[in-house]
């Protein structure tokens, strides 16, 4: 046998051996992960090219190329999901997460003061207060002044006057026409102030008053209305147009702030400081001291990239590096032995 007959059939021999089925793939995994587990951080991967990798795969090409059409994709496939889903919001909420956002609620307020004050006060919900303050007073006109209300003067005039009554009253009705056209425009005239000082007023209520129990219910009330809402309910108004301008805000702000050069430096300096920290500690010690309990479902594991490695071995690429491994070693060989190669049976 030949030198390149040997080198083909060790080539042969390597490319049958790696093709590996699930089972054995799965028996080498454990043993493979533990040893890992056991490899100090620095030897798996080192802070310069760690900071390379999340510098790429944070660039905005990535983002925009890669993240937005996949976000874009399975937030189309959640939203389709939801749109027929008449199951209430509680029922993928537990009882121990229901338990904590009470927690949460009763906390001191996460909005600041200046939020609470920005929100409320502004011209559109003066419009809105005028409207409404405008109506009541109306209504209170109606009902309750002592000149027209038909509990008030009118009732007592009947009641004096039976039989000449309906004269006053028709005059009476006169000039309450009169008087409504120019009680209008002063009510207006004054909401035209006071919903101002009355939205500030409601903002210094609310600030006042937004840890006292009673406004904590209201939290909780909105939460346990909530829990009890069909999801369908919930997203209908959720349309295509709108799901597309949150994809796009989503991702538009993500990439502008991957990009900053002042988030980088952040990240770059918490990078720094994990890997001196722990850089030199087996990756087991560090998962504990996280509280992390790392116990993968190796059979789950072993199914889920069987497929992939066993693609990969079969790649060019890969059969390139196998053919140039191999040959490499026979050039070696050949080039360094003092015996030159010849038939298997022959004699030199």
């Amino acid at each position: 046998m030949n030198l390149q007959e040997l080198r083909q059939r060790h080539l042969v021999f390597l490319e049958q051996r790696l093709h590996l089925d699930e089972a054995q793939w799965r028996r080498l995994l454990e043993p493979m992960m533990a040893s890992l587990l056991q490899r100090p951080l620095c030897d798996l991967v080192s802070e310069p090219a760690l900071e390379r990798l999340l510098d790429s795969a944070t660039s905005h090409d990535m983002v925009m190329s890669v993240a937005k059409p996949i976000a874009a994709a399975l937030h189309a496939e959640i939203a389709r999901e939801l749109h027929v889903d008449t199951a209430p919001l509680g029922t993928y909420i537990p009882t121990t997460a229901r338990t904590n956002i009470d927690a949460l609620l009763e906390r001191p307020p996460l909005m600041s003061e200046s939020l609470v004050r920005q929100v409320l006060v502004q011209e559109a919900l003066e419009e809105v207060l005028r409207d409404v303050l405008h109506d009541a007073l109306k209504e209170f006109n109606e009902k309750v002044n002592p000149f027209f209300a038909e509990w008030a003067l009118p009732a007592l005039l009947k009641k004096v006057f039976p039989l000449g009554a309906g004269t006053v009253l028709k005059a009476l009705g006169g000039l309450r026409v009169e008087f409504d056209k120019r009680l209008d425009p002063e009510i207006r005239k004054f909401l035209l102030g006071f919903s101002s000082r009355a939205l500030r007023k409601v903002a210094d209520i609310v600030v006042a008053k937004r840890e006292e129990p009673a406004f904590v219910a209201i939290g909780k009330t909105v939460a346990a209305w909530l829990y009890e809402q069909p999801m369908q309910e919930l997203v209908k108004n959720f349309d295509a147009q709108a799901r597309t301008l949150l994809d796009t805000i989503g991702i538009t702000v993500s990439a502008h702030v991957l990009a900053l050069e002042s988030v980088r430096s952040r990240r770059r300096a918490v990078v720094g400081a994990f890997f001196e920290r722990h850089g030199k500690e087996p990756v087991a010690e560090i998962l504990t001291a996280y509280g992390v309990v790392f116990q993968p479902d190796l059979d789950s594991l072993a199914a889920a990239t069987w497929s992939l490695l066993q693609r990969s071995i079969e790649t060019p690429a890969v059969r390139q590096l196998l053919l140039d491994l191999v040959t490499s070693f026979y050039d070696e060989e050949a080039s360094s032995s003092e015996t030159p190669w010849v038939q298997v049976g022959q004699t030199p």
